[in-house]
């Protein structure tokens, strides 16, 4: 099981979308609103093994079918120290990684295979929510 689990990890390596990245693709324009509609100041939470990461608005960016990283930057540096991305495997499940290292700028550290319960994407070790 901890072997198939690296392998998911890994495997989110190969294409890293950083807040940076996302940031790049979406830039901030009048009144709050991105130039990208895609992007959304939504109310956020990552829950980390019981502890809150995450708690408030923050810029939720979408980047595919039910796929979105949390927490990405805004005006060059996101409001929380860490992010989140969740990649939905199409099964009901989803990957869900994040920067367990508070400097880091991209979500290499596995969280494992989360479901959704709600608006929220949860399993043993995390809780992901984008109101």
């Amino acid at each position: 099981m901890m072997r198939m689990l690296n392998l998911l990890c890994v495997a989110a390596l190969i294409v890293p979308v950083t807040p940076l990245l996302a940031a790049q693709r979406a830039k901030p324009g009048n009144r709050g609103q991105t130039v990208n509609s895609s992007e959304q100041q939504r109310e956020c939470r990552l829950e980390v093994d019981g502890k809150i990461k995450v708690a408030g608005r923050c810029w939720v960016y979408p980047t595919g079918a039910g796929d979105y990283t949390l927490n990405t930057r805004d005006h060059g540096k996101p409001h929380y120290p860490h992010f989140a991305m969740v990649s939905s495997n199409g099964d009901g499940t989803a990957d869900v990684t994040w920067n367990a290292d508070p400097t880091d700028d991209r979500a290499f550290d596995c969280l494992g295979k989360a479901r959704k319960q709600g608006e929220c994407w949860v399993n043993k070790r995390v809780r992901v929510c984008a109101r």
